[in-house]
């Protein structure tokens, strides 16, 4: 008879070594690309973990920097080893930057013209990025798709004038959104959500009857009883959307004075919350079929201008935009209760990582690392953004424990991974 020592031994083997690599390998975070403006699904959120608590006095390390990137308020996108930008040289001419993990230059295309912007010129767009290729709208409404690796056009074409509608004040400024074999963007007009073919370009769908131009925000997805739904902001209303066939589900009365809608849907479970500077915030509670919402609350503070909002928790972390307040908020997202105030930077903008928020001074240029909780705003470190030029907008992004920071003409890269 065989002993059966030997097969006790190479099971014991299997199932120590695993332990035993697991115990023995650093502490490191876990890599999440940020493809997306906002990352996944435009919510302000990173799932890497074994990032920095805290920041020396001079801030964390600063990897690279680039310059030169022109005019622009689009964050960075990351992704397949590259990083993506728009900004606008001389002679209101839109390029897309490629840049590897090292700053290196690896191409730029020239897109089409950008927007003057009725005083804040520059491009507005972040790169959405799917696998081989990357996508981005113009101020004007040029809508465009890239090899990735090389910058060759795939194909191109002008939204505005395809689905008749009108460009906005401050010119179109939404980013791609890329779901299975389509690209969903939302010019307004007739039209007003459409999906393409992601692979060329054709029309896979057109969303009639909503008949509102298009805002400052970005459309986003949620779930609820099997079905996908687009939630978008239109000037003048949130609405619901069928990912399958375009079907208008839903459409909620939401408004400004000025049209001015720039904070992309934050959606959790079957609540969706956005937000608009100097008019307040607002929750809808989604049925359970997708069909219909209902207002579960809404506040006329809480009113954030273009710096988005995050949820961590169950809890909604965002800057007021009043003039005699500007202060960062804490609100539950489930009844709107407001949990704390702080200046903090001034306003701005925020995402979140690992349990804390990175959040932005629009106004100071200061990015300062605070704990999400809560109780009250502890920012444990902070430091100023010297490089760059112009309002401090770019919305910060993360993957792979590094920080990218784009301010004016220049993109900076910050190691944020804990050592």
């Amino acid at each position: 008879m065989k002993s059966s020592r030997p097969l006790i031994a190479v099971t014991l083997l299997a199932l120590v070594v695993p332990w035993l690599a697991l115990a023995l390998a650093p502490s490191s975070a876990v890599a999440d690309e940020w493809t997306d403006f906002r990352g996944a699904n435009r919510q302000g959120k990173s799932a890497e973990t074994g990032l920095l608590k805290s920041w020396p006095g001079v801030g964390p390390d600063r990897v690279w920097m680039v310059e030169g990137l022109g005019e622009g308020y689009s964050s960075a996108t990351v992704g397949g080893g590259r990083v993506f930008v728009t900004g606008m040289l001389p002679g209101l001419k839109g390029w897309l930057f490629a840049h590897d993990l090292d700053g290196k230059e690896l191409w730029r295309v020239h897109y089409g013209p950008e927007v003057k912007g009725a005083g804040y010129p520059g491009a507005r767009s972040s790169p959405t990025i799917d696998g081989d290729r990357v996508y981005i709208t113009s101020g004007h409404g040029l809508l465009a798709c890239y090899e990735a690796a090389t910058g060759k056009e795939v194909w191109k074409l002008d939204m505005l004038k395809t689905f008749t509608a009108k460009n906005i004040r401050w010119g179109i400024s939404e980013s791609v959104l890329v779901d299975g074999d389509h690209v969903i963007v939302c010019p307004g007009g007739s039209d007003s959500v459409v999906a393409l073919d992601k692979m060329t370009g054709e029309v896979a769908w057109k969303t009639a009857g909503i008949g509102l131009p298009a805002s400052y925000t970005s459309p986003v997805l949620m779930e609820r009883a099997g079905r996908s739904i687009v939630v978008a902001v239109l000037t003048g209303a949130i609405v619901g959307v069928d990912r399958a066939d375009g079907k208008l589900l839903w459409k909620h009365p939401f408004t400004q004075k000025y049209g001015v809608l720039c904070v992309s849907p934050i959606i959790k479970g079957d609540l969706v919350f956005t937000s608009a500077g100097y008019t307040g915030a607002v929750v809808l509670e989604v049925a359970a079929d997708g069909a219909s919402v209902t207002e579960r609350w809404n506040t006329k503070t809480f009113d954030i201008t273009h710096g988005g909002a995050v949820e961590v928790d169950g809890f909604l972390y965002g800057s007021d935009s009043k003039k005699d307040r500007e202060e960062w908020m804490c609100v539950e997202l489930e009844t709107g209760k407001t949990r704390w105030t702080d200046k903090g930077v001034g306003k701005g903008c925020v995402v979140a990582a690992d349990g804390m928020l990175y959040i932005y001074g629009e106004k100071t240029g200061e990015l300062a690392l605070a704990k999400a909780s809560p109780e009250k705003l502890e920012i444990v470190s902070r430091i100023q953004i010297a490089k760059g030029d112009g309002w401090h907008w770019g919305h910060p992004s993360i993957s792979d424990g590094r920080l990218y920071l784009r301010h004016g003409g220049a993109l900076i890269c910050f190691d944020i991974k804990a050592k």
